[in-house]
């Protein structure tokens, strides 16, 4: 799927446009990266910034094989396009939005996520067990 973004890279841009209206491009987030001098280190730097934080948010356990990444150059700056491909296994959200421990699963529904908890939660650990 990535392999065809270069292909695509005008689709891409002008669907980044229509859903964002704007492209503001990763070069502020490089330079709050430390070392990120050098051409083409930025990105690097990024990409293992950003390898960090799915480990941190998501564990060990996550495999890192159900991301395809790329970074694509606009005049407006990089952009980091990440395509997540489904999991057999449930991978839960080991932290919240401020960065506190806390374990959550969350269930994808076409365009959207449902966080799942209580009721929702035995009920979905019901429907799986039970397809077993």
């Amino acid at each position: 799927m990535i392999a065809n973004l270069q292909i695509h890279q005008e689709v891409i841009y002008s669907w980044v446009l229509a859903m964002i209206k704007k492209i503001f491009g990763l070069e502020k987030d490089y330079n709050n990266l430390k070392n990120s001098k050098g051409e083409g280190k930025e990105r690097d730097i990024f990409g293992k910034f950003f390898n960090r934080m799915i480990k941190d948010y998501f564990g060990e356990s996550f495999s890192p094989t159900l991301l395809e990444k790329k970074f694509i150059r606009f005049p407006e700056g990089d952009i980091y396009v990440i395509h997540v491909m489904p999991s057999i296994d449930e991978d839960f959200l080991l932290k919240n939005e401020k960065g506190g421990k806390e374990e959550t699963l969350y269930l994808r529904h076409k365009r959207s996520s449902e966080k799942l908890k209580g009721v929702e939660l035995a009920k979905f650990i019901r429907k799986k067990l039970e397809m077993e």
